[in-house]
């Protein structure tokens, strides 16, 4: 005889409450609510992976942004047992969404594997593990759907055709330098107010000469400062990069200065005409301008999960070279081995994970090939002006030497 202990009737039905609201929550576009249902020491665990009562925060908070994805739960079979203080439950599923074809046949066949504790009289979840018995790829196939990346990061890289979007570093103020960067075959431009000789009405000046709907328009920021940031966002640009960030909080304030609300907190000043176009403003605002957070030392790579599940973040860039520094290391930028490529993969995995593209700095085109070939990263600074034009001068001026020492031979 096995050891079966049922639990009565009023816990059942607190139980099966609790079940049916989770789901309830899930299936109406209030997965940002269902965190609440956990304990604190609560895990969300399936094809997503472990999740902790952080990290459903940050997934509840995209999913329910994702508004097109359309789901249905049945349950049934459902067992509960008695455990000490807990209870353990198991629960029959069939799962349908509308991108399933046909939509009448389940996505995903299983069971959820849920343990419940009470607390301040109120049943939580402490664990609730989804585990597919039918239907397993499809359940991943949706984990991944769920990770996709922001909608404004896969509308800017479709307009390139999937390419990589390659940028340069503008330190000098130039009206002239995008154009020819264009010209040359770069897809944006960084306008870098950290380091350099650019201010703040230079960088505003320039953003105005770009055309509106350049997606890769840029601007590298010298620290978090809603006040400059909104100048610049109502300039044009469509991305603000924020150097060496390095928790969750300094990335809700990039957030809350970059996007409207209800992501953010920027303020509805337009000052281009019809600089976003969607039937709203604010929608098509948020959508457009992507949060960029920097991470370029070693406290920001140990955060790094933390601060890429910070909902409104659209993107991770790396600076190798300062990172490098922060283990001790020469400040170079092209490392194929230690600990500055393992964070590179590592992030890799990250964004992934979560839905959010992967940038980075680097001053030489074969390191730069060799990164996108192995799908390291998502787009590229390539260069800085200054470097780009010292470069150019040597090229010049030892082409020069080389042929007037040849013509005295």
């Amino acid at each position: 005889m096995s050891d079966y202990r049922p639990v009565d009737a009023i816990t059942r039905v607190e139980i099966e409450q609790l079940i049916s609201e989770m789901l309830y929550r899930l299936d109406h576009n209030m997965a940002d609510t269902t965190w609440e249902l956990y304990t604190e020491d609560g895990v969300s665990a399936g094809p997503m992976g472990d999740m902790d009562l952080e990290a459903m925060k940050a997934w509840g908070a995209k999913r329910a942004l994702q508004t097109d994805i359309v789901g249905r739960h049945i349950i049934g079979g459902i067992r509960l047992v008695q455990d000490g203080d807990e209870v353990e439950g198991t629960v029959q599923y069939l799962t349908f969404r509308d991108a399933n074809d046909p939509q009448t046949q389940p996505a995903s066949v299983g069971e959820f594997r849920e343990r419940y504790r009470k607390v301040d009289g109120q049943w939580r979840f402490a664990r609730r593990e989804i585990v597919p018995i039918f239907g397993g790829l499809a359940a991943k196939a949706h984990a991944a759907r769920l990770a996709e990346r922001p909608e404004g990061e896969k509308v800017k890289a479709a307009a390139l055709g999937e390419r990589a979007p390659i940028l340069f570093h503008q330190s000098i103020p130039s009206f002239s330098e995008p154009e020819w960067a264009a010209a040359a075959g770069y897809d944006g431009v960084v306008i870098d107010l950290q380091h350099g000789e650019i201010g703040l009405d230079a960088a505003c000046g320039i953003l105005r000469s770009l055309p509106r709907d350049s997606a890769y328009s840029y601007a590298r920021v010298g620290s978090i400062d809603a006040g400059p940031i909104l100048r610049l966002l109502d300039s044009g640009a469509r991305g603000i990069i924020a150097p060496t960030v390095e928790s969750r909080e300094q990335t809700e304030a990039l957030v809350a200065a970059t996007k409207y609300l209800p992501v953010g907190n920027r303020s509805l000043g337009p000052s281009r005409p019809a600089l976003y176009v969607g039937d709203s403003y604010v929608e098509a605002g948020n959508q457009a301008v992507s949060t960029i957070a920097q991470i370029e030392t070693r406290v920001g790579f140990e955060n790094a999960e933390e601060i890429i599940t910070t909902p409104g973040l659209d993107s991770i860039y790396i600076g190798p070279a300062d990172l490098a520094v922060s283990y001790g290391l020469p400040g170079r930028g092209d490392w194929e081995d230690g600990p500055v490529r393992d964070a590179i993969v590592r992030l890799r995995e990250l964004t992934t994970a979560h839905g959010v593209t992967l940038g980075i700095y680097s001053g030489q085109p074969a390191y730069t090939a060799g990164l996108l070939a192995d799908g390291l990263v998502d787009y590229v600074g390539l260069g800085i002006d200054l470097v780009l034009l010292n470069r150019a001068f040597t090229e010049t001026i030892h082409t020069l030497r080389a042929a007037q020492s040849s013509g005295s031979n």
